[in-house]
C-alpha cells in the first residue's frame, strides 16, 4: 500500500510539472477597451500587440489574464518623467496588465503561485513607427 501511495504522489508531483506552460500564455487574455484623445484605436492594439508577442517569449509559465491601455493621464505623467530623465524623447505609452505566475513558472524574479495586478508596460515607437517594450514593471 505504501507503494502504490508513494508511486501515486510521485505521478502526482510529475505531472505538475508538466502542466506549466513553456511559454507565456496569451490566448485568454482579456482585452479592455479604454479611450483615449491621444492615440488611436489602432495604435493601442498595435502596442497591445507587442506586448502580447514579448509576454508570450519572456514570460514562460505565466499566464495574461487581461491587458489595456493605461490612460491619458497615466500616459502623460510617464511622457512627463521620460522628457525629464532621458536623451531619447520617443514617442510613448503606457499599457497596464494583470497576469499569474504559475506554481513552477516565471524565472525566478517573480512570486510564484501569484498574480500581478496594474503591471505596467511602457512601449516607445521606434523611427520606422513601429512600437517597441522598452521597460515594464511596478512603478
Amino acid at each position: 500500500m505504501r507503494k502504490v501511495i508513494a508511486l501515486y504522489s510521485t505521478l502526482t508531483i510529475l505531472s505538475f510539472y508538466g502542466c506549466t506552460p513553456k511559454t507565456g500564455d496569451v490566448k485568454n487574455a482579456k482585452v479592455e477597451k479604454i479611450d483615449s484623445e491621444i492615440y488611436s484605436e489602432e495604435d493601442i492594439n498595435e502596442a497591445i500587440v507587442v506586448i502580447e508577442n514579448y509576454f508570450a517569449e519572456n514570460f514562460e509559465g505565466c499566464r495574461l489574464e487581461k491587458i489595456a491601455y493605461a490612460g491619458d493621464e497615466r500616459t502623460k505623467r510617464e511622457i512627463q518623467y521620460q522628457s525629464e530623465h532621458s536623451e531619447n524623447h520617443a514617442e510613448i505609452i503606457v499599457l497596464i496588465s494583470d497576469f499569474y505566475v504559475y506554481p513552477h513558472g516565471g524565472d525566478g524574479s517573480l512570486n510564484t503561485d501569484y498574480t500581478y495586478t496594474d503591471w505596467n508596460w511602457i512601449l516607445e515607437k521606434s523611427p520606422n513607427g513601429n512600437w517597441k517594450h522598452k521597460d515594464h514593471g511596478y512603478g
